[in-house]
Protein backbone atom coordinates (compact mmCIF):
# COMPACT_ATOMS: atom_id res chain seq x y z
CA UNK A 1 0.00 0.00 0.00
CA UNK A 2 1.10 3.56 -0.73
CA UNK A 3 1.41 5.83 2.30
CA UNK A 4 0.42 9.53 2.42
CA UNK A 5 3.25 11.31 4.24
CA UNK A 6 2.04 14.91 4.32
CA UNK A 7 -0.18 17.70 3.06
CA UNK A 8 0.38 21.28 1.91
CA UNK A 9 -2.50 23.67 1.20
CA UNK A 10 -2.68 26.85 -0.83
CA UNK A 11 -4.77 28.35 1.99
CA UNK A 12 -1.65 28.25 4.22
CA UNK A 13 -0.50 31.37 2.35
CA UNK A 14 -3.78 33.26 2.28
CA UNK A 15 -5.37 35.54 4.85
CA UNK A 16 -8.93 34.41 4.21
CA UNK A 17 -8.35 30.67 4.19
CA UNK A 18 -11.84 29.65 5.35
CA UNK A 19 -13.80 31.09 2.43
CA UNK A 20 -13.45 28.06 0.15
CA UNK A 21 -12.51 24.73 1.62
CA UNK A 22 -11.63 21.68 -0.46
CA UNK A 23 -14.65 19.33 -0.22
CA UNK A 24 -13.62 17.08 2.67
CA UNK A 25 -15.50 14.02 1.43
CA UNK A 26 -13.73 14.26 -1.94
CA UNK A 27 -10.33 14.74 -0.30
CA UNK A 28 -10.94 11.68 1.88
CA UNK A 29 -11.85 9.63 -1.21
CA UNK A 30 -8.71 10.82 -3.03
CA UNK A 31 -6.53 9.89 -0.05
CA UNK A 32 -8.13 6.43 0.19
CA UNK A 33 -7.68 5.88 -3.56
CA UNK A 34 -3.97 6.70 -3.33
CA UNK A 35 -3.44 4.61 -0.21
CA UNK A 36 -5.19 1.63 -1.80
CA UNK A 37 -2.63 1.36 -4.62
CA UNK A 38 -0.51 -1.72 -3.89
CA UNK A 39 3.26 -1.37 -3.66
CA UNK A 40 3.82 -3.77 -6.54
CA UNK A 41 2.51 -1.11 -8.96
CA UNK A 42 5.78 0.74 -8.33
CA UNK A 43 8.02 -2.23 -7.59
CA UNK A 44 7.11 -4.02 -10.83
CA UNK A 45 7.36 -0.96 -13.09
CA UNK A 46 10.33 -0.60 -15.42
CA UNK A 47 13.00 1.82 -14.31
CA UNK A 48 12.77 5.17 -16.07
CA UNK A 49 9.19 4.54 -17.28
CA UNK A 50 6.14 6.43 -16.07
CA UNK A 51 4.03 4.37 -13.70
CA UNK A 52 0.76 4.67 -15.65
CA UNK A 53 -0.73 1.83 -13.63
CA UNK A 54 -0.72 4.19 -10.61
CA UNK A 55 -3.03 6.61 -12.47
CA UNK A 56 -5.29 3.77 -13.58
CA UNK A 57 -5.61 2.32 -10.07
CA UNK A 58 -6.35 5.70 -8.50
CA UNK A 59 -8.88 6.41 -11.27
CA UNK A 60 -10.64 3.09 -10.70
CA UNK A 61 -11.28 4.06 -7.09
CA UNK A 62 -12.59 7.52 -7.99
CA UNK A 63 -15.60 6.55 -10.07
CA UNK A 64 -17.03 10.08 -10.35
CA UNK A 65 -13.82 11.32 -11.98
CA UNK A 66 -13.02 11.23 -15.67
CA UNK A 67 -9.67 9.72 -16.63
CA UNK A 68 -6.97 11.33 -18.77
CA UNK A 69 -7.73 10.67 -22.40
CA UNK A 70 -11.40 11.53 -21.97
CA UNK A 71 -12.96 14.71 -23.34
CA UNK A 72 -13.65 15.93 -19.79
CA UNK A 73 -9.96 15.84 -18.83
CA UNK A 74 -8.88 17.70 -21.97
CA UNK A 75 -9.55 21.06 -20.37
CA UNK A 76 -7.72 23.10 -23.02
CA UNK A 77 -8.11 21.52 -26.41
CA UNK A 78 -8.34 24.60 -28.56
CA UNK A 79 -6.14 27.18 -30.24
CA UNK A 80 -3.35 24.63 -30.67
CA UNK A 81 -3.24 23.67 -27.00
CA UNK A 82 -3.76 20.05 -26.09
CA UNK A 83 -3.39 19.98 -22.32
CA UNK A 84 -5.26 17.76 -19.93
CA UNK A 85 -5.29 16.73 -16.31
CA UNK A 86 -4.99 13.18 -15.03
CA UNK A 87 -8.41 13.09 -13.34
CA UNK A 88 -11.32 15.54 -13.38
CA UNK A 89 -14.63 15.79 -11.52
CA UNK A 90 -16.81 18.00 -13.75
CA UNK A 91 -19.55 18.68 -11.19
CA UNK A 92 -17.22 19.53 -8.29
CA UNK A 93 -14.68 21.21 -10.63
CA UNK A 94 -11.81 19.26 -9.08
CA UNK A 95 -8.69 18.57 -11.15
CA UNK A 96 -6.11 16.03 -10.00
CA UNK A 97 -2.55 15.70 -11.22
CA UNK A 98 -0.63 12.56 -10.23
CA UNK A 99 3.07 13.36 -10.41
CA UNK A 100 5.29 10.36 -9.96
CA UNK A 101 8.64 11.82 -10.84
CA UNK A 102 10.80 14.90 -10.68
CA UNK A 103 10.12 18.20 -8.93
CA UNK A 104 10.76 20.11 -12.15
CA UNK A 105 7.34 19.01 -13.43
CA UNK A 106 5.41 20.35 -10.43
CA UNK A 107 5.33 23.93 -11.74
CA UNK A 108 3.63 22.67 -14.92
CA UNK A 109 0.94 20.99 -12.85
CA UNK A 110 0.43 24.19 -10.85
CA UNK A 111 0.20 26.16 -14.10
CA UNK A 112 -2.56 23.83 -15.33
CA UNK A 113 -4.54 24.46 -12.15
CA UNK A 114 -4.03 28.20 -12.50
CA UNK A 115 -5.14 28.15 -16.13
CA UNK A 116 -8.21 26.14 -15.17
CA UNK A 117 -9.16 28.78 -12.61
CA UNK A 118 -9.09 31.41 -15.37
CA UNK A 119 -11.10 29.38 -17.87
CA UNK A 120 -14.86 29.48 -17.55
CA UNK A 121 -17.66 27.28 -18.81
CA UNK A 122 -21.25 28.33 -18.16
CA UNK A 123 -20.01 31.23 -16.00
CA UNK A 124 -18.12 28.89 -13.68
CA UNK A 125 -14.40 28.17 -13.41
CA UNK A 126 -13.33 24.90 -15.02
CA UNK A 127 -11.07 24.23 -12.04
CA UNK A 128 -12.11 25.46 -8.59
CA UNK A 129 -10.16 22.91 -6.57
CA UNK A 130 -6.87 21.24 -7.40
CA UNK A 131 -5.14 18.23 -5.93
CA UNK A 132 -1.51 17.56 -6.76
CA UNK A 133 -0.14 14.19 -5.68
CA UNK A 134 3.67 14.00 -5.50
CA UNK A 135 6.23 11.48 -4.23
CA UNK A 136 8.41 12.26 -1.23
CA UNK A 137 11.57 11.34 -3.19
CA UNK A 138 12.49 10.63 -6.77
CA UNK A 139 15.95 9.40 -7.75
CA UNK A 140 17.39 10.54 -4.44
CA UNK A 141 16.05 14.11 -4.48
CA UNK A 142 13.17 15.53 -2.45
CA UNK A 143 9.98 16.33 -4.31
CA UNK A 144 7.25 16.76 -1.68
CA UNK A 145 9.21 19.07 0.62
CA UNK A 146 10.07 21.36 -2.31
CA UNK A 147 6.44 21.74 -3.35
CA UNK A 148 5.61 23.98 -0.38
CA UNK A 149 8.22 26.52 -1.47
CA UNK A 150 6.97 26.40 -5.06
CA UNK A 151 3.35 26.70 -3.91
CA UNK A 152 4.17 29.80 -1.90
CA UNK A 153 5.94 31.34 -4.89
CA UNK A 154 3.02 30.64 -7.26
CA UNK A 155 0.21 31.53 -4.82
CA UNK A 156 -0.53 34.95 -6.38
CA UNK A 157 -1.06 33.30 -9.76
CA UNK A 158 -3.36 30.54 -8.50
CA UNK A 159 -6.91 31.85 -8.42
CA UNK A 160 -8.30 28.55 -7.17
CA UNK A 161 -10.63 28.18 -4.22
CA UNK A 162 -8.14 25.70 -2.75
CA UNK A 163 -5.25 23.52 -3.81
CA UNK A 164 -4.08 20.55 -1.80
CA UNK A 165 -0.75 18.83 -2.33
CA UNK A 166 -0.52 15.28 -1.02
CA UNK A 167 2.90 13.74 -0.58
CA UNK A 168 3.22 9.99 -0.78
CA UNK A 169 5.98 7.55 -0.04
CA UNK A 170 6.96 5.68 -3.20
CA UNK A 171 7.78 2.08 -2.38
CA UNK A 172 10.56 1.98 -5.00
CA UNK A 173 12.40 5.02 -3.62
CA UNK A 174 13.94 3.25 -0.67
Amino acid sequence: MVEIIGTHRLSEFRDNNEKHVFPQDELSQIRRAIESVPEDVFLESESGREVTEFDRRVGQSLTKYSLEGSDECALWDDEGFNHSVDLYHPEQRIAIELEKSERKYVWKDLAKFGRGAHTEVNERKKVEFGCLVVPDYYSGSTVFSGTRKMLRFMEPMLDLHELVILGFSKPDSE
